[in-house]
């Protein structure tokens, strides 16, 4: 693939318009760079501003130093914007339980959201949206780890090439899912641009690190030398599937909060704090919809961590079992409750936003 054909299918991803800003979380890796790169290029015969924005986590000590300095001239060599955020990834593990890489995946997206803010507040008529350099292979490796923890249908559906920065409104755009790793490295070769490499990609302490380095090489070399391209199929499909079962759980969340029972035992309707449902039309509905109803309204009141397939479970069957009360808690400080031929999804406390 030459230089001019990269370029061609970031902008045929349909994640750009002419006239965008775009904000592009550069951490100076070989996707991150391709991705600057070939929007930097397109910018010029697009019409459109290209912002850098590295994110400093405060883990490898001088070699994150070292990182954000090399993100800055890169972007200036390739002609972007630069903003540079500190973070305190450590501290916030600490703070919240997470792991490291989970607090760090936060923080950078709050950053990102922070910077793109900016952005508009400095030229309110900038539409910007965030650019992220997720490629097929992160989209693969991403599966891949998801099918070792035992994940459900949704966890397939794992990337999407347009969505939202997690928790907000803000765009989120991922060019590359059409191109591997091999392909980003093969365009920072052409342009004789040299990416930074961290060092904790291939430390065998992370199982994402293992997946690449270990599991992948053997799938590749002694069952499918496509599979990134079968893994991306099969998360695309469940997108799909996904997609049409939470438009479907939307109607059913607003007719079961609709029904005679709910209006007779709450006159005024939902409450912010509480969506009621008609139990017995919530149970006459197979248990793969009706979950999907108490998670719609959890999301509609605020949750915003991943949502345990198990915890889901252990309400359904106790709302199967309840003889007129019952309760199922949910982290982050949500429940559900049953109240004779009401289930009652309530926020209990108001979610910690960043």
């Amino acid at each position: 693939m030459d230089v001019r054909e990269f370029e061609k299918l970031i902008w045929d991803s349909g994640c750009f318009a002419e006239g965008d800003t775009v904000l592009v979380g550069f951490s100076g890796g070989a996707d991150s760079l391709a991705l600057l790169a070939g929007l930097t290029a397109l910018a010029k015969r697009k019409k459109f501003r290209v912002v850098a924005c590295h994110v400093h986590h405060s883990i490898r000590a001088d070699e994150a130093d070292a990182d954000a300095s090399a993100a800055g001239q890169l972007a200036e060599r390739l002609g972007a914007g630069y903003r540079l955020v500190r973070v305190n990834a450590p501290g916030f593990a600490f703070e919240t339980g997470e792991s490291l890489e989970t607090a760090a995946r936060i923080l950078r997206y709050d950053a990102l959201r922070r910077v793109a803010d900016e952005l508009e507040t400095e030229d309110p008529s900038a539409d910007v949206r965030v650019a992220v350099a997720h490629t097929k292979s992160d989209l693969a490796e991403t599966v891949l780890q998801r099918i070792l923890r035992g994940t459900g249908p949704d966890g397939l559906a794992a990337m999407h090439s347009i969505g939202f920065v997690p928790g907000t409104d803000r765009m989120l755009v991922r060019p590359l899912l059409s191109l591997t790793a091999e392909e980003t490295r093969a365009y920072c070769d052409a342009r004789g641009l040299i990416p930074r490499r961290d060092s904790s990609n291939g430390d065998p302490a992370y199982t994402r690190s293992r997946i690449r380095t270990e599991l992948m090489p053997v799938l590749k070399r002694d069952y499918n030398p496509d599979i990134e391209t079968a893994l991306a199929r099969l998360a695309n499909i469940a997108a799909m599937d996904r997609d049409f079962l939470e438009m479907w759980a939307e109607q059913l969340l607003e007719a079961l909060g609709a029904t005679e029972t709910v209006r007779s035992a709450s006159p005024d309707g939902p409450s912010d704090g509480a969506i009621p449902l008609d139990r017995r039309e919530l149970l006459a509905l197979h248990p793969a919809v009706g979950t999907r109803v108490i998670a719609l309204a959890l999301r509609n009141l605020g949750m915003e961590k991943d949502l345990s397939q198990a915890t889901l479970w252990a309400a359904w069957e106790m709302l199967q079992r309840g003889r007129g009360s019952g309760e199922a808690e949910f982290a982050g400080g949500f429940r559900l409750t049953l109240d004779h031929d009401l289930a009652i999804v309530r926020r209990i406390e108001q979610p910690l936003k960043m």
